[in-house]
């Protein structure tokens, strides 16, 4: 008698799961589908720990998780791009803000005198040669000092004359030879160092005009305390007052020079305006 079976046996439903499997894994291989991924991420979304053999497959889904969560924009952000595309008076500030940043990079702050007597050493400790911008400015700072050496002296001057009747002839001689002997120094001391020749050429006249002035007033104190009475109107006497004539006439000629090298350095070296002292020190400040 026979037995009629009924169903699939395990051997056969084990061999159609196999199939299935493989087929599977050939069409995702085929179209480029990652199966490990797919289970990593179902595992993950259902809170179950994946197994060993996933655990690289998981830590690629967190970090592609983390990168979209990084590039989506939120919105907020959309809101603010959007506000400042609609805002023509927002883009045209922040390219006036541009533009006036640019204008500053490109306008460097002007050299001051005491950066432009700085001067530099390079490697082998030669000075580093002098910009014209630091020659204009050393320039014109030694004319300026120049200028107040020549006033003071003048003004002691016109003390001393209008204050000579009420002076001995003694102490009228030694104020004047003191005055020229302070103004000589004075200029001597001043630097040379990066300044225009019209300007040196001037100075140097200066000084030999004041030597002789403390010198020509020496000789009128000697004249007077050393020479007999009979020498003040002899032939010393008028030999001084003719190199003091000769004195006073080249100090004409020098104001005439003086008002030459100005409009020198007015037309060809025109002035630097230096930044106020405010400015400086805020673009000093770190």
């Amino acid at each position: 008698m026979s037995i009629n079976r009924r169903g699939a046996s395990v051997v056969e439903i084990l061999g159609c799961v196999i199939a299935l499997v493989a087929g599977v894994a050939l069409g995702a291989n085929y179209l480029g589908v990652d199966l490990r991924g797919v289970c990593a991420s179902a595992l993950k979304s259902a809170d179950v720990e994946a197994p060993e053999w996933l655990a690289d497959a998981e830590q690629a889904v967190d970090l592609v998780e983390a990168n979209e969560t990084e590039t989506v924009p939120t919105s907020t952000e959309v809101a603010d791009e959007t506000g400042d595309a609609t805002n023509p008076d927002a883009a045209a500030g922040e390219q006036e803000s541009d533009q006036q940043d640019a204008a500053e990079a490109e306008s460097p702050r002007p050299v001051t005198v005491e950066e432009a007597r700085a001067r530099r050493r390079d490697a082998l400790g030669y000075l580093v040669p002098l910009t014209d911008e630091q020659k204009v400015v050393l320039t014109h700072a030694y004319w300026t000092e120049l200028l107040e050496i020549i006033a003071e002296e003048e003004e002691s001057r016109r003390a001393c004359i209008g204050d000579a009747c009420n002076l001995q002839l003694f102490d009228y001689l030694s104020s004047r030879r003191a005055a020229h002997a302070k103004a000589a120094e004075a200029i001597t001391e001043l630097s040379t160092d990066g300044v225009d020749a019209h300007v040196t050429t001037y100075s140097s006249k200066i000084l030999s005009w004041h030597q002789e002035g403390e010198s020509l007033f020496g000789r009128a104190i000697s004249l007077l305390t050393d020479a007999p009475t009979a020498q003040l109107t002899g032939p010393f006497a008028q030999s001084w007052q003719s190199a003091a004539t000769q004195h006073r006439m080249e100090e004409r000629l020098l104001i005439e020079k003086r008002a030459a090298v100005q409009s020198f350095l007015e037309h060809n070296l025109p002035t630097v305006p230096l930044p106020a002292a405010d400015d400086a020190a805020a673009s000093d400040a770190p």
